[in-house]
């Protein structure tokens, strides 16, 4: 694997290690100029904005919140990650008001990595498994 591959892979698992430990490296992984294409039109851009969201999914997975890493390809600038969501949901997510419900939600994200920071975002969420999990009605 060429060295910029597992540096990327490096930078990208600790990434999903940072939501079992509240994101406190936040701004040492993000590129102040992040594109965050898997966000509403109002919330691409920037790393502060990228932060707020962050912030929600930290509070709606709770304390026990954390990212499961199944798959992870890494290809030059870009890694490929499938994960899973675990958290016991805590906080107002996607409009659900907390349940104090347990969740594990699968999802895919890829990465496109500048300066050796995350630069841009894409995601594939099942968000139909987080409703029915936490007892959406």
């Amino acid at each position: 694997m060429p060295a910029e591959n597992r540096t990327n892979d490096a930078i990208v698992r600790r990434w999903f290690a940072g939501f079992a430990t509240g994101m406190t490296d936040f701004d040492e992984l993000v590129h102040p100029d992040f594109v965050n294409h898997a966000a509403p039109p109002a919330f691409q851009h920037g790393a502060a904005t990228f932060r707020r969201i962050i912030d929600a999914v930290l509070a709606a997975g709770g304390a026990d919140g954390r990212y499961e890493i199944t798959h992870l390809i890494a290809d030059g600038d870009l890694v490929s990650v499938f994960t899973i969501w675990h958290g016991t949901h805590a906080a107002s997510w996607l409009g659900v008001p907390a349940t104090g419900r347990h969740f594990s939600t699968p999802q895919a994200h890829i990465f496109r990595l500048r300066d050796g920071r995350l630069a841009e975002h894409w995601a594939v969420r099942d968000d139909l498994s987080f409703f029915k999990q936490v007892g959406a009605r």
